[in-house]
């Protein structure tokens, strides 16, 4: 277990310390000193609380211990927090067929930013398309009328000069027409 990139943490069936490897220490440098075999989650969390591990704005879902100790001894699923110096944690956490706990702390702070990143250029491209249609908008209403003037007078000259046109004078007024309806 000292060999994996994750923090790893074995808890017995009373929610006490048995194992856990360096980097499941790192995940929690302000306690460090006090995560050894034997000692609580209950101490760890409060402990980690007290100390401001998390971040002040994450004080409310990780600050509430009960509900944190609630996760730990029902585990349903991942979980993120955001620690004071910016981390981010993944916990996934998983009854033992003795009724203990296992957990992996997972650092995630770069899957983080890489969504914080995403969302902004998600917004940004949002953005852009709303100024694109803005734009498309504009210049189809503005083209609209120079296109009735060209197909009018076009049209125009097709009936009045009828007779000094020619078969391909006729057809050019024709390709003009329906160049300027498509347009």
């Amino acid at each position: 277990i000292h060999g994996i990139a994750d923090g790893f943490v074995l808890w017995d069936e009373n929610d006490r310390l048995v194992l856990c490897n360096d980097q499941y220490r790192a995940c929690f440098p302000r306690v460090a000193g006090m995560i050894e075999p034997g000692v609580s989650f209950t101490e760890i969390a409060t402990a980690a609380l007290e100390a401001d591990q998390f971040c002040p704005a994450e004080a409310p879902r990780a600050g509430s211990i009960a509900m944190r100790i609630e996760q730990h001894r029902n585990p349903s699923g991942p979980l993120e927090y955001l620690l004071a110096d910016g981390r981010w944690l993944e916990i996934r956490e998983q009854r033992t067929q003795d009724d203990g706990i296992v957990g992996i702390y997972t650092d995630i702070t770069r899957r983080k930013l890489a969504e914080d990143q995403l969302r902004g250029m998600v917004q940004e491209l949002e953005r852009s398309n709303t100024d694109l249609e803005q734009f498309a908008y504009i210049a189809s209403h503005d083209l609209q009328e120079p296109l009735r003037q060209i197909s009018s007078y076009a049209q125009l000259i097709e009936r009045r000069f009828a007779a000094k046109i020619d078969g391909d004078g006729r057809e050019f007024i024709r390709y003009m027409i329906d160049g300027a309806k498509r347009m």
